[in-house]
């Protein structure tokens, strides 16, 4: 009887021990050079690990390392669900500096917001409540002197300041500005509307449906990389790529001040009237 209660009292022990384990599972995604996500850790460049946070469980913290485990950047979500439904996302995220606009409103980081420069200096810190910028965004020159200050209040900007790296006041300017298309006003659903071309062909054979694409905008504005990341036919993905090859210079990215290459998603719908 005794021996039988002690293997109760193991079995329940592992028991425990097991949904410990499940309960704290890490999740971790690796990337090429590129920025595509691979299976495993081999002709891998940087990584992904989401766990939940020590301090409060509802959250998840998500970090990025180089290969050689150097942590990069780390966010703090209170709601995380792009990660698992949409694997492009994930590729995004690795690839652009504009990554924490990246999500849109099934995500919610609620925390900090952190980057690092090579050299493991912190280069900018964020404070998100409930999905929007609340607190303070401050970033850093490399040398550790504060290059911006900002205050934000429910998404808003309140006050800011802009230091050279010896911590001089110089003009204010915005943190990051996303890429914008040059025509049609900077507004890519119009551009898209006024230019998009059904494909006789596609209507004929009833084709419809979403395609998703990816491209680069380089530093320079110039249209680089262009990938389908979610195809329909191939007769729709061709007028896809046309109508975004076609739509010239655009506005490049600026984060704190510089231009930056930003890697753009961008559905193009088809659908039968």
């Amino acid at each position: 009887m005794k021996q039988n209660l002690y293997m109760m009292k193991n079995l329940f022990l592992l028991f425990l021990m097991m949904c410990g384990f499940t309960a704290y599972a890490q999740e971790t995604f690796y990337f090429n050079a590129s920025g595509k996500k691979i299976a495993t850790r081999e002709n891998a460049k940087s990584y992904i690990v989401i766990d939940k946070d020590s301090m409060d469980k509802t959250h998840k913290i998500v970090s990025c390392f180089d290969i050689n485990s150097r942590l990069m950047w780390q966010d703090r979500y209170s709601v995380l669900r792009k990660y698992k439904e949409n694997s492009y996302l994930l590729d995004y995220l690795t690839l652009s500096p504009l990554r924490w606009y990246a999500l849109d409103e099934d995500s919610k980081r609620d925390g900090q917001h952190k980057e690092w420069y090579s050299n493991g200096q912190l280069h900018v810190v964020i404070d998100f409540t409930d999905g929007v910028k609340s607190g303070e965004l401050k970033s850093y020159w490399m040398n550790g002197s504060v290059k911006r200050h900002d205050v934000y209040k429910n998404g808003e900007i309140q006050k800011g300041e802009c230091l050279d790296s010896l911590g001089n006041k110089v003009p204010y300017y915005d943190y990051a500005v996303k890429p914008q298309i040059s025509k049609f006003d900077g507004d890519v659903a119009l551009y898209l509307a006024h230019n998009v071309r059904y494909p006789a062909q596609a209507q004929e054979l009833r084709i419809q449906g979403r395609i998703i694409t990816r491209f680069t905008i380089t530093e320079t504005g110039d249209i680089a990389n262009f990938e389908i990341l979610r195809s329909v036919h191939p007769i729709l993905d061709a007028e896809a790529r046309r109508v975004i090859e076609g739509s010239g210079k655009w506005v490049p990215g600026m984060l704190d001040g510089k231009e930056v290459s930003v890697p753009v998603i961008l559905p193009v719908n088809f659908r039968l009237q």
